[in-house]
Parts: structure tokens; C-alpha cells; sequence
């Protein structure tokens, strides 16, 4: 099993946003058996790169939002506009019998700020019906008439509403992947729940949001701001190669909840589409191999996992990752039982005493725990079912959505639970501002350094970027006849106050012991703050293996991962302080193993690990 993370162009300066793992058994039996990978990925990127988002607010001002609920909206939307940025955009729609564009998507200014916030308090008034095809249509015009949508810009929607949607069915209406995810909430008992949880789930990543009678709205609000607001990973994909020979993939194997796939049956390979992530966020996908029956024991590679993005104890993981989807399996029954009230809660019982019956005290357990005692303590189908509809649509996305209550906290992020905070408080006191994003970044930040305390300057280094082997020729007296490959080495500058030097480089590819080519490069400097990537193009022909060398080059074409080894030095030179220069030899050696005969790709993983000390 090999994983590993890519983000287009090398960008070795900075560390990989997203971290990907794999979760398996390391040996399976001869005989043709199925083996599961769960593959895990988890967004660790900075929030202070986050991009800047496009927001549109659609709100329910019908009648029944009259009173308490008027003004718990009033509250929630005067949080959303105090936690957005100059660098984010907002547009407020409302839908009583018809829908109305309030306020066009404008940056959020401090003047921008105060208009939006007195249009919120002056101008939301209730009365008449409840259009939401309307106000989603309008909603969708703002992101789709936008005229900047450049920059890697978050697009999303929120629609809120109360009750029974009428005139128009606002779930026939398309909802296409470039304006972004579309998030619903559904506030107090006579919510529409059905409507607006296939909302969300005609949107590409949207979640649905159960609001309960007399709830904070912007306590709910504030949990999709925290993930909105911390958004640097996009377009993020995992793609998973069955490796020739080894194992079988069928895409319907390939379990990634309700995200989309794409099986290249040329390639061999399924790629599954996430879109963006929000700061510290996990992902997880299911794999089943079929392992064809071998006759003796060897060792090879099965999977090969890739992720890629744009930036601007594990069988015990496997084994909760399983629990948690049977869960949420019987969650979707229960919500079909169609006001079967007390069948429902017959299913809930059963997925409460299949947990009990678990042996693991996996921390995620007692959140699957909370969350059946929440669903058990509602006693009428319509509030069981909205709240269903919320855990169901939550646990496909695996992205957090509140349940009646926000005291369910699956999936959610440490930004949320801090949102979650400052809303409440907030609630309490609306003339007390909570922090802005920017605040929020900034504490962030001073978290890392308190975490991360620096030691040294940061000292240049030398790594590999990429590497491809893509032809291979192998004599049978026992010689390398041919080899061409092509390698990247980046030398890193990270010091953001001198330039390094580098001179005297001189790396060996080598394969077992015996010298395949030399890698050299005339004296050259990096600038401060900066990479140079040092491509080779490398043919050698005529390499004598000895007798070990032959035995080791028949076991790595047969298992199909061919190592070489990549080791030598640089000398470099930086200016610390005024006066002093600081000389010193910079060391490289690494394995990097090849995917041949195959597609000739480096191992991400050794790809990753390869760098000098």
C-alpha cells in the first residue's frame, strides 16, 4: 500500500496541506482473499492562506418567521456579516410569495458592514408565503452573474427557512458545481425538512442543518461560518491505482460516501472528487482489493493512492470507520420508515445496543453514542425525521451539520467549537462584537508559535520534487544495458534574510551497490525566501550488476517496484548576522522506488521523505 499528496508544481518551501494515510494490514494470505484500505485524508493547511468567499444569504421571511424567530435571524445574520473580512463577499436575498435580491455581493468593509447590518435590523419584515424555489433560483443568479470569480474564491449558499415550501418545488432546481455547496437550515417543528435536506444534497458537499424551537440560529450559523472561513484545500481529489498482477479494484468497491467517482478503466485507477476542505477537516474512503491466489510468499505493492488539490492502530481505524458508516446505514432506514414513529425508534435502539456491543473504546464511539441519545429523546416523526435527515446527510458528507441542537460534534472542527462559543456569547450580548476572521487567524497563528518554538534559523536544503523512471532495459548476462529517468532536485531557501550559495554538488543514483549515474551541477545561488528546481535528464547504459545486484534487479522487475538508491552532498554557504558566513556540507540519501514495468512513477512517499539533513 503506497499514499501520498500532490499539489501541481513543487512547493517544497511549504509543508503539504493535505496529509494522506492509509490504514491496513501489512500481509494477507495466499489464497484469493479481500483486504480493506481505509485511506484518510486530513486538511492541515494554514488558515491565514484561506481564500477569500463569496457568500449569498437566503432568507425565509414569510409569515410564520414573525416575532422570536425574526429576531433570532436578525442576530444570526449580524454575526455571519461581524466575522467577514474585506477579502470576503456578501449578498442577502429574502423569499416570503416572491424573492428579492436585498443587497448585491459587496465587500465586506467596515462601511459595507454597518449598511449590511442596519439593512438587517430596518429591512427583514415578515409576511406572505413561502417561495423557496424562488429565493433559491435568485440565490444561484448571484453566484452564477458574478464577474470576479477568480483568485480560488469559496463560493456558497445558506438558505433558511421555517415551514412548508409553496408555490414552486425548490428541489427540481439544478444546482451546477461552480457556484458551490449549498447549505440548509431548517428552523423549529415546522420546517419543511424533507425539501430542504434534497436542497442540500443536490449541491456538491452541502450540508443540512436541524434547527430546533427556540435554538440559537447563530450558534448554528456560526458552525458553517467556522468551516467557510478556514477554506485554503480546493478541487481536492484521491485517486487509487490497482498495481498489475497484485490486486483488483471495481469502482463500486471504492467507498467514498456521496462523492463522486470517475473509473479510468485504461489507467485501472478510480478517482474520487471531494472539492474544497475546511481547515481540519478528515475524508475517509473505503478500498476493497481482490488479491488473486499466489503460490509462495513475496512482497509488492497492492494500491497505490494519490491526492491531489489546489491550494491558493489501524485495523482499530478501519474497524471504527466500518462502525460508523453501518451506523449511519441504519440512520437512512430509520428516516424512510415514512412516520413510522415507533419502528424508527426500534432501529435506533438496535444501532444503540450494536454499539454497546462493541469491544473498542474508539473516541468516536461515544460521539455515535450522544448522537442516538439525542434522536431518542424526540418524541414526534416530524422532529425525529428532520433530525435524521440532518445525521444522514452529515455522516455522507462527513461534514458537520447541527441535529436539532449543536451538542452532536461529529465532524466537527476546533474552529467550530470556538465559533460555537463566540456565538453563544454573542446570543447573550449582541452589542458586544465577537472577534473578526482576521482576529481569529491571528490567534490561530500565535497558537502555532507557542506549539512550534524555533530553534535555529531555517537551514537551505536539497530535495526531490519529482522523479520518473521511463525506460529500463535489463540484459540477461546480468547488465543494465539502458536506463532513462528524469529527476528533480529543488534547493530550498526558506530563510527570509540571505541567500545560500551552493558549490561542489555531486549526487550518485546507484542500485545496489553499483554506480547507474552521476547528478552534478555547476556553483549556483538561491535567493532568500525562494526554491531553484535542478532538473537531470539521466541515460546510462552498460552498468554491471554483481551476482547480489542480478538476484535483487529479477525480485524488483517480478514484484514490479524497482529501488534505486540516490546519496551524495553539496557544499553551501549563508550570511548569519552582519559579518559572519556560515559554510557547511549538506548530505543526501534516500531510496526511491519505481513503479516498473508499470507507469514508471516514484513512490510518493519516498519521493516525499527524500531530502538532504
Amino acid at each position: 500500500m503506497h499514499a501520498g499528496a500532490a499539489a501541481g508544481p513543487p512547493r517544497l518551501g511549504n509543508a503539504e496541506r493535505v496529509r494522506l494515510v492509509a490504514h491496513c494490514n501489512d500481509k494477507a494470505p495466499l489464497e484469493e482473499n479481500r483486504q480493506q484500505v481505509l485511506l484518510e485524508l486530513t486538511d492541515t493547511s494554514s488558515t491565514a492562506e484561506r481564500s477569500g468567499l463569496d457568500l449569498v444569504a437566503v432568507l425565509d421571511v414569510s409569515g410564520s418567521m414573525g416575532g422570536w424567530k425574526l429576531e433570532k435571524l436578525k442576530t444570526a445574520m449580524k454575526f455571519v456579516i461581524s466575522k467577514l473580512s474585506p477579502i470576503d463577499r456578501l449578498s442577502i436575498v429574502s423569499f416570503s410569495t416572491e424573492a428579492k435580491r436585498l443587497f448585491h455581493l459587496r465587500s465586506m468593509t467596515e462601511a459595507t458592514k454597518a449598511e449590511l447590518t442596519d439593512m438587517v435590523e430596518n429591512r427583514l419584515n415578515a409576511s406572505g408565503s413561502t417561495n423557496m424555489e424562488a429565493g433559491l433560483e435568485t440565490g444561484l443568479k448571484v453566484l452564477g452573474g458574478r464577474q470576479h470569480k477568480g483568485g480560488r474564491r469559496v463560493a456558497a449558499i445558506v438558505l433558511m427557512s421555517d415551514g412548508q415550501q409553496g408555490p414552486g418545488d425548490a428541489t427540481v432546481v439544478p444546482i451546477d458545481d461552480d457556484v458551490g455547496a449549498v447549505y440548509t437550515f431548517g428552523f423549529g417543528a415546522d420546517q419543511d425538512s424533507k425539501v430542504l435536506e434534497a436542497i442540500a444534497r443536490n449541491s456538491h458537499g452541502g450540508t443540512f442543518y436541524d434547527v430546533g424551537d427556540g435554538e440559537s440560529l447563530a450558534v448554528h450559523f456560526s458552525q458553517i461560518m467556522a468551516g467557510l472561513l478556514s477554506v485554503v484545500v480546493q478541487d481536492l481529489q484521491l485517486t487509487v491505482w490497482e498495481t498489475t498482477g497484485h490486486s483488483r479494484i471495481d469502482d463500486n468497491r471504492v467507498d467514498a460516501g456521496c462523492y463522486p467517482k470517475d473509473t479510468d478503466n485504461r489507467a485501472r485507477s478510480v478517482t474520487v472528487t471531494f472539492g474544497y476542505l475546511y481547515s481540519g477537516e478528515v475524508r475517509k474512503v473505503m478500498v476493497d482489493l481482490l488479491l488473486p491466489a499466489v503460490q509462495r510468499e513475496y512482497s509488492a505493492p497492492a494500491i497505490i493512492a494519490q491526492c491531489s488539490y489546489s491550494p491558493d492502530a489501524k485495523k482499530l481505524e478501519v474497524k471504527a470507520e466500518l462502525v460508523r458508516r453501518r451506523h449511519a446505514k441504519i440512520l437512512e432506514e430509520a428516516s424512510g420508515m415514512n412516520k413510522d414513529l415507533h419502528g424508527a425508534r426500534r432501529k435506533l435502539l438496535e444501532a444503540q445496543v450494536a454499539l454497546d456491543a462493541e469491544p473498542s473504546s474508539h473516541p468516536l464511539f461515544a460521539f455515535l453514542k450522544v448522537e442516538l441519545e439525542k434522536l431518542l429523546t424526540l418524541t414526534t416523526w416530524k422532529e425525529l425525521l428532520a433530525c435524521l435527515l440532518a445525521s444522514v446527510r452529515s455522516h455522507l458528507t462527513q461534514r458537520y451539520a447541527g441535529r436539532h441542537d449543536v451538542s452532536v460534534r461529529i465532524f466537527a472542527t476546533e474552529r467550530m467549537d470556538r465559533y460555537m462559543e463566540q456565538a453563544s456569547k454573542f446570543e447573550e450580548d449582541p452589542d458586544k462584537p465577537p472577534p473578526s476572521v482576521d482576529d481569529d487567524v491571528q490567534a490561530e497563528a500565535e497558537m502555532v508559535k507557542r506549539t512550534w518554538v524555533p530553534q535555529r534559523p531555517s537551514m537551505p536544503y536539497l530535495a526531490v520534487s519529482d522523479a520518473h523512471l521511463e525506460r529500463l532495459e535489463y540484459g540477461q548476462d546480468g547488465a543494465i544495458d539502458y536506463l532513462q529517468a528524469s529527476i528533480t532536485v529543488m534547493a530550498v531557501n526558506n530563510n527570509s534574510k540571505t541567500d545560500a550559495s551552493f558549490s561542489s554538488m555531486d549526487l550518485v543514483l546507484g542500485f545496489h551497490g553499483a554506480d547507474v549515474a552521476l547528478l552534478r551541477a555547476q556553483p549556483f545561488v538561491v535567493p532568500r525566501e525562494s526554491s531553484l528546481p535542478l532538473p537531470y535528464r539521466v541515460v546510462s547504459a552498460g552498468r554491471a550488476l554483481d551476482a547480489a545486484g542480478m538476484q535483487a534487479m529479477d525480485e524488483a522487475l517480478k514484484a514490479g517496484v524497482v529501488p534505486f538508491d540516490l546519496f551524495g552532498k553539496a557544499r553551501t554557504r549563508w550570511k548569519v548576522g552582519v559579518f559572519a558566513n556560515l559554510r557547511f556540507w549538506m548530505r543526501i540519501s534516500c531510496r526511491l522506488r519505481f513503479f516498473f514495468p508499470g507507469n514508471g512513477t516514484v513512490m510518493p512517499t519516498d519521493r516525499d521523505k527524500c531530502r538532504s539533513r
